[in-house]
C-alpha cells in the first residue's frame, strides 16, 4: 500500500528476529586479568562482567567458605566460537561460582555459533537466549540438570511440559511434540529453514509468540483440538497452506499467519477477535470462514490478500485501520446490522467492490475508507441509521452535512453539492473519472463552482478539478491560496497549468497522474513556489514537487539545490534517465514509480527512500549508498528489470520496509562481507524468498 498505509515497524521486528526480547544493558568492556579470564565493572549495578574462555560472564552473587558463588551468561552476541560449553561453574581468582542463568539475548544474532553443551547448573533459559543464531545446529545438556532436558537435539523443559527450542540450523523435516508437552514456547522454532511438518498432540494448550515464524518449507501442521491460544506471529512467513484451527481456540494472535501460503482458513467460534496483521500478505488466502462471534476485525488483519467476497458476523462492532486494504479482488461485502466504526483505509483500494451497504448501527466511517475503490457505483445506508445517509449513490452524513465519497464508479457526469453541505471528507472527490462539471445549489453556503470547477465559497480554496473535463491549458484564479491533495489527479487537462501569486499551499499528489500536464507556469511572484523549465519546486529550489507528466525530455538532471524529491514527483513520466545531485537527502513515496527508468546512480547524501519510491519503474540495477538509513515498503517491489542490487554501508540498514524487492527477478544482492548472513536472513524472510545468489565485497 501508497502513502505511508503500511508504515509499521512490525515488519521489521519479525525480519530481524529479536526486537520483541528484552537485551541486557551489562557492560561488556573489559581488561586482561587471566590469560583466559577478563573482568569489568558493570556500570549498572557494579556487578564484574569477566570472560572465562572466550564466553561473557556476570557474577550475581559471592561465594561464601562453604558455598561457592553464581554467575550468569552474558551478552556474547560477537562471541567468536563455533562450539560453545556451558560450564557447571567457573573459577575466578581462585574463587568458584555456578552457572545458573543465560540471560535474554546472550547469543543474540550470534552468527558464528554452531553446537552448545549446557552444564548441569543452569537454572533460567529461554529462547530468547540464542534468538537468531542462524548457524547453530546442535544443543545437548548435561543430563543430571534439574531444570531443563535435550531429546531429539530440541530443548524441553526437565519434565518435559514445554517445548523452548530447537536449534535453527538443525535439520529437521519433521516434528512429533511429545505427549506431555502442554506449550510451545515462544521463539521455539523460530527460523527453521528445514522443518516441513509439524504434528501436535492432545495435550498442547499454548502455541507461543513466533513459535514457528519464518519457518519458510513448513507445508503441514497436523493440529489439535486442545489448543487454546495461538501467540503473536506464530506461524507468519511459512508454507502452510491448509490448517485445521482447534474447535478449543480462545485466542488467534496478531499476525498469527502473516505472509503465509494459507488459501483458506475457518476461524472456530471460540475467537472474538481477528487481531492486527492476523492474515496480512497472505497472498494465497481466497476463502475465510468466521463464526457470528467474532466482534472485532483489527487492522490490517486481511489486507493484501485475495478474498472476492466477505460477509460480517452478526457480532461484529468494528473494522479496523486498513483491514481489507488491497484486497484488489473484494468485489462483494454483506453486512450485518451491529457494525459500529468502520477505520480510516478499511477498503483502501479495494479496485473489485461494486457497491457497499452502511449497517443501521454505523457511527463512524474513517478517512479515506474507499480510496481506490474505483468501481464502487452506489452507497447504500440503512434506513434506520442515525449518523449517515445516501443520495444518488452519495455517502453523507445525516443531513447531508459532510460528503464522505462519491463513488468512483457513478457515471453521472455532473456532481452538485447539496444546500447543506458544509464538509467534504479527505479524497472524498478523488479519481471521480467520470465527472465533467461540479456544481453546488445555490443557497449552499460553503462551496461554490467556477466553469465546472469546485471552490470553498470565498473561492480561496480548490477543492476539485473534474477529471474528464476535456481542455487545454488552466489558468488558477488569482483568488486561490490553497490547491488540496489530489485536487487535478487524474484529469485529462493538457497542456499548461498556471499558477497564481497568492497559491501558498498545495497538497500531496495535487497533481497526481495528470497524463496531460506539460509544463507548470507561474504568474507573478509567487513567494512559496518557482517553476524552472516548466518543473514545480519549492521558492528555494530545495524541493522538487512535481515534473509534468507530458514533458516531452527523456533525461533529466535534478539541480543541485534539491534536497527533497516529493511523493509522485516523477510517477507516470515518460523520463528515460535521472541524474541525481550530491545533497540530495530525501526520495518520497512513489516518486519514481511507473517510469522508464533504467539506471540510477543514488547520490552518497542520500538518507531516505520512500515507500514504493521506484516501484514498477524499469530499473536494472541498483546501488544503495553508506548513507542511506531507511528503505520504503515495496521500494524496487514488481521492477521486472531489475537483476542486481549493492548495499555499500558496513552496517544493515536501520529501516529496512516490507516487500522492498517483491516480485523482481534480482539475481544478485551484494552486501559488504561482514553482513552477508544478516542480510541472507533478513530479505529470505521479508521477501519470503530464498536469496541464494547474496554476495559479498
Amino acid at each position: 500500500m501508497k502513502k505511508n498505509f503500511f508504515n509499521k515497524s512490525i515488519f521489521f521486528i519479525i525480519a530481524a528476529g529479536m526486537a520483541l526480547s528484552p537485551l541486557s544493558s551489562i557492560n561488556a568492556a573489559a581488561s586482561t586479568v587471566l590469560p583466559n579470564v577478563t573482568v569489568a565493572d558493570d556500570l549498572m549495578n557494579n556487578e564484574k562482567t569477566v570472560k572465562v574462555d572466550g564466553i561473557s560472564y556476570t557474577i550475581t552473587s559471592s561465594p561464601s567458605e562453604s558455598t561457592p558463588g553464581t554467575a550468569i551468561v552474558s551478552y556474547n552476541k560477537n562471541c567468536a566460537k563455533a562450539d560453545v560449553v556451558i560450564p557447571d561453574t567457573i573459577n575466578y581468582y581462585n574463587k568458584t561460582y555456578y552457572v545458573t542463568e543465560i540471560i535474554d539475548g546472550a547469543f543474540n544474532s550470534n552468527h558464528t555459533i554452531e553446537t552448545l553443551k549446557l552444564g548441569k547448573n543452569i537454572e533460567k533459559i529461554s529462547a530468547y537466549s540464542f534468538l537468531d543464531c542462524i548457524k547453530l545446529k546442535t544443543i545437548s545438556m548435561d543430563e543430571n540438570n534439574k531444570f531443563f532436558s535435550v531429546v531429539n537435539n530440541v530443548l524441553l523443559s526437565k519434565n518435559k511440559d514445554k517445548v523452548i527450542y530447537c536449534p535453527p540450523a538443525y535439520e529437521l523435516n519433521s516434528y512429533t511434540v511429545p505427549k506431555t508437552v502442554t506449550e510451545i514456547g515462544d521463539y521455539a522454532f523460530y527460523a527453521n529453514k528445514t522443518l516441513y511438518e509439524v504434528t501436535l498432540n492432545s495435550s498442547l494448550l499454548s502455541i507461543g509468540n513466533c513459535a514457528f515464524a519464518n519457518c519458510i518449507s513448513l507445508a503441514n501442521v497436523n493440529t489439535s483440538n486442545s489448543v487454546e491460544k495461538i501467540g503473536d506471529y506464530a506461524f507468519t512467513q511459512t508454507a502452510i497452506k491448509n490448517i485445521l484451527l482447534s474447535k478449543s481456540l480462545k485466542e488467534l494472535g496478531e499476525g498469527a499467519f502473516l505472509g503465509s501460503k494459507l488459501n483458506s482458513v475457518i476461524v472456530p467460534s471460540g475467537v472474538k477477535e481477528i487481531k492486527a496483521n492476523t492474515f496480512y500478505n497472505c497472498l494465497n488466502l481466497k476463502s475465510v470462514r468466521l463464526y457470528n462471534s467474532i466482534e472485532q476485525i483489527g487492522d490490517y488483519s486481511f489486507a493484501d490478500t485475495p478474498l472476492s467476497s466477505f460477509t460480517m458476523p452478526d457480532e461484529l462492532r468494528s473494522i479496523g485501520f486498513g483491514a481489507f486494504g488491497d484486497c484488489k479482488d473484494l468485489k462483494k461485502i454483506n453486512s450485518n446490522s451491529k457494525l459500529k466504526t468502520i477505520k480510516s483505509y478499511a477498503f483502501y483500494n479495494c479496485d473489485s467492490l461494486l457497491e457497499f451497504s452502511v449497517p443501521t448501527a454505523t457511527i463512524e466511517i474513517g478517512d479515506n475508507v474507499f480510496t481506490g475503490c474505483n468501481h464502487i457505483t452506489s452507497f447504500k445506508v440503512a434506513i434506520n441509521n442515525d449518523s449517515f445517509v445516501d443520495k444518488d449513490g452519495i455517502l453523507y452524513t445525516k443531513g447531508y452535512a459532510k460528503l464522505i465519497r462519491y463513488p468512483v464508479g457513478k457515471i453521472d457526469s455532473v456532481y452538485t453539492v447539496p444546500e447543506t453541505t458544509s464538509e467534504i471528507a479527505e479524497n472524498a472527490l478523488a479519481d471521480c473519472r467520470y465527472i465533467l462539471s461540479y456544481q453546488t445549489e445555490y443557497t449552499n453556503k460553503s462551496f461554490s463552482a467556477v466553469d465546472d470547477v469546485l471552490y470553498d465559497y470565498d473561492k480561496t480554496i480548490l477543492y476539485a478539478y473534474p477529471p474528464a473535463k476535456i481542455g487545454n491549458n488552466f489558468t488558477i484564479p488569482d483568488y486561490v491560496t490553497k490547491i488540496m491533495p489530489r485536487a487535478f489527479a487524474n484529469s485529462i487537462l493538457k497542456g499548461t497549468l498556471n499558477l497564481t501569486t497568492y497559491i501558498d499551499d498545495i497538497g500531496e499528489g495535487a497533481f497526481d497522474n495528470c497524463t496531460g500536464i506539460s509544463e507548470f507556469k507561474i504568474i507573478g511572484n509567487n513567494e512559496k513556489f518557482t517553476v524552472i523549465d516548466g518543473i514545480l519546486f519549492s521558492k528555494n529550489e530545495d524541493t522538487l514537487i512535481c515534473y509534468p507528466n507530458a514533458k516531452a525530455d527523456k533525461t533529466y538532471t535534478l539541480p543541485q539545490s534539491v534536497k527533497s524529491v516529493s511523493p509522485s514527483a516523477f510517477k507516470n513520466s515518460k523520463l528515460e534517465e535521472i541524474t541525481f545531485n550530491e545533497g540530495l537527502v530525501d526520495i518520497g513515496e512513489e516518486a519514481f514509480s511507473k517510469t522508464a527508468i533504467k539506471e540510477a546512480a543514488l547520490p552518497q547524501s542520500l538518507k531516505d527512500i520512500g515507500d514504493s519510491a521506484f516501484e514498477a519503474s524499469s530499473i536494472k540495477s541498483i546501488t544503495i549508498p553508506a548513507s542511506v538509513s531507511s528503505i520504503g515498503n515495496l521500494a524496487f517491489a514488481n521492477c521486472p528489470e531489475l537483476r542486481s542490487v549493492k548495499f555499500e554501508s558496513p552496517e544493515i540498514l536501520e529501516s529496512p520496509g516490507y516487500n522492498i524487492f517483491l516480485n523482481t527477478k534480482l539475481e544478485k544482492i551484494i552486501v559488504p562481507n561482514i553482513l552477508k548472513n544478516d542480510y541472507a536472513h533478513l530479505f529470505t524472510i521479508t521477501e519470503g524468498q530464498k536469496f541464494e545468489n547474496i554476495t559479498s565485497e
